[in-house]
């Protein structure tokens, strides 16, 4: 029985390192699926922040052509409200008419270079 046992024991040993070579082909496998997945996530979360950068581009444009918009409108609504708030108001560089004849008339008369003839 010794070279039967001696034979029983190279072929356990020979199934045990086809076994234990098998396991590691499958450990091998799963880190190369493990890897392939993680690199496939950031490939994923690149394309993701890549489309954020993106956007977030797109609203600065577009906030910053509403801001210049609102700005343009406000300029534009306080240019007509100054124009409303000065429209019946003479301008001081014009003669005012009559009345500034008068008023130079009596500075003239109370500065004392008026003859009074009037």
């Amino acid at each position: 029985m010794g070279d039967q046992a001696a034979e029983r024991t190279v072929a356990e040993a020979s199934q045990n390192d086809t076994s234990v070579a098998q396991a590691m082909n499958e450990v091998i496998a799963a880190e190369r699926a493990a890897i392939a997945g993680v690199e496939s996530c950031r490939a994923d979360c690149a394309r993701e922040v890549a489309a954020a950068r993106l956007e977030a581009r797109r609203l600065l444009d577009r906030a910053e052509r509403i801001a210049q918009a609102i700005h343009a409108r406000t300029e534009r609504i306080a240019e007509e409200r100054a124009r409303a708030a000065t429209a019946g108001v003479p301008d001081p560089s014009t003669p005012a008419g009559p009345l500034e004849d008068v008023v130079e008339r009596v500075a003239d008369w109370l500065a004392g270079s008026g003859n009074g003839d009037g």
